[in-house]
């Protein structure tokens, strides 16, 4: 398998090539092109799902395709949504854990399952993760501009749940809310934040999708 991230596109591409039987695991509906030898099978994947967790909700975030080079090799490429990038990441044994919808494609030998807070579900707040373990490469799809902090032993950060990407499995996270007497918070819809605590890496955005959607549906025509 080649992959190419064009990454001096101002809207990033994936392009894959697939040796005859090699295949990748992509994201639903993230197809740009493909030759006409690919295969395309449906490929979720989960395990682990919180109880908590409903069947429409695990069925978006899981919902995956297998994309296999038959009868010689095929060429494709992944495209995200949204204006933004690519993070492509190499496992080692190790975990790595994204927001709900950042995935984009990977390699068919890593392992996925989910987690998720009720209390941000009844925030109003989607604070789903998808966990990616083993051995291969990940690719997730960011909005806007990408900022990795790396944490130290001891150093943490606050992060509105909207601006996460994912973060290394050494990272550790307990949701809060701010201080009594903040509650114009709630009003902004910024109640519920994370925070995360070294060592490790936490990949953010620089844009927030649910804050983006409302700025443009001021715009959409009323009935």
């Amino acid at each position: 398998m080649k992959v190419n991230l064009h990454k001096d596109l101002a809207n990033p591409i994936l392009e894959v090539e697939l040796e005859i039987d090699e295949s990748i695991r992509a994201e639903a509906g993230s197809m740009m092109f493909m030759s006409a030898n690919i295969d395309i099978n449906s490929n979720d994947s989960a395990t682990n799902l919180p109880e908590n967790l409903s069947d429409t909700v695990a069925r978006d975030i899981l919902s995956k395709s297998l994309f296999r080079a038959i009868q010689g090799k095929g060429q494709l490429a992944f495209a995200p949504p949204a204006h933004g990038g690519i993070l492509d990441l190499k496992l080692s044994g190790n975990s790595i854990y994204s927001d709900g919808v950042a995935f984009l494609a990977a390699t068919p030998e890593l392992e996925f399952s989910i987690q998720g807070s009720l209390k941000g579900m009844l925030a109003g707040r989607s604070l789903f993760l998808q966990k990616a373990s083993g051995y291969g490469y990940l690719y997730l799809k960011y909005f806007g501009s990408l900022v990795e902090k790396e944490l130290k032993e001891g150093e943490s950060i606050i992060v509105d749940t909207g601006h996460l990407v994912a973060y290394e499995d050494s990272v550790k996270f307990k949701i809060q809310k701010p201080r009594e007497g903040k509650l114009n918070h709630i009003q902004a819809g910024e109640w519920i934040i994370c925070k995360y605590f070294g060592p490790g890496k936490v990949w953010l955005q620089t844009r927030n999708r649910a804050e983006f959607a409302k700025v443009m549906h001021r715009y959409l025509p009323k009935k």
